[in-house]
């Protein structure tokens, strides 16, 4: 069986692992936030360039293109829900792994408490002899 610190050690290295998870996970959440705004201006920027020609052509292509940074956007969306639900359920695990943490180190503090109560128990029981044998 472990000891407590490798207990603790393991705990805080399951820690790290998982901050840098959701670090990742924010990272890419952040990237396709960006993705959608530019796929919304281009979209923009395209049906306001085909109006501006005036030419039904040109908006008919403006149009479709529209529709298919919409759908990019959709996708996009659909990843970000997915990130946020990983994200979510890697905060638990996280508070979950503290909350673990925790119960190692209260662990640890009571048996080292305890190890100090014998080791001053045996002083004074040593002690005691002393002064005992003096008297004799």
């Amino acid at each position: 069986m472990a000891t407590l610190p490798t207990l603790i050690k393991q705990c805080e290295q399951t820690l790290e692992s998982l901050q840098k998870d959701i670090s990742t996970r924010q990272t890419k959440h952040a990237n396709l936030t960006a993705t959608i705004q530019t796929h919304k201006q281009e979209a923009k920027s395209a049906f306001t360039d085909a109006q501006k020609a005036d030419d039904p052509n040109q908006l008919a292509i403006a149009l479709n293109f529209t529709y298919n940074q919409d759908v990019k956007i959709k996708e996009c969306l659909k990843k970000q829900e997915k990130l946020t639900q990983e994200i979510v359920e890697l905060n638990n695990k996280i508070r979950a792994q503290f909350a673990e943490k925790k119960r190692y180190e209260i662990l640890l503090e009571r048996q080292q408490q305890e190890a100090r109560q014998t080791y001053l128990k045996k002083q004074q029981n040593e002690l005691d002899d002393l002064a005992q044998n003096k008297r004799l």
